[in-house]
């Protein structure tokens, strides 16, 4: 049920960390969201944030994760994904300087795919 993978996704976050994302992998269709990400925020677990947010279609939010934590869960292709739907224009443009300060040979490739 929805209720225990969610209890069991909180419990990895809090106690084993190290087994959470995979137990987001299997489980991510039957969890409630916004409990794991509280979860996630709380322990400071930025790919597995990022996961819930690609994988809920809150794709603003994902790449605000990337940006700020970059060095725990940037990749470029899932960069470039969440973006091509991203919605909030501001969101491209912290981008845009994200890639000009910290990727500035993918800058060009970035710019292509949005």
């Amino acid at each position: 049920s929805s209720v225990v993978c969610t209890e069991l996704a909180c419990l990895y976050a809090r106690h084993r960390p190290a087994a959470l994302m995979e137990h987001l992998t299997l489980h991510w269709s039957r969890l409630q969201p916004a409990k794991v990400v509280a979860a996630c925020e709380e322990a400071h677990l930025w790919p597995e944030l990022c996961f819930l947010h690609l994988h809920q279609d809150d794709l603003d939010r994902a790449v605000q994760v990337m940006i700020e934590h970059a060095e725990a869960c940037w990749e470029a292709e899932r960069m470039h994904k969440a973006l091509t739907r991203a919605v909030n224009p501001e969101t491209l443009y912290r981008a845009i300087q994200f890639y000009r300060e910290e990727h500035p040979l993918l800058l060009n490739e970035m710019l292509m795919v949005i």
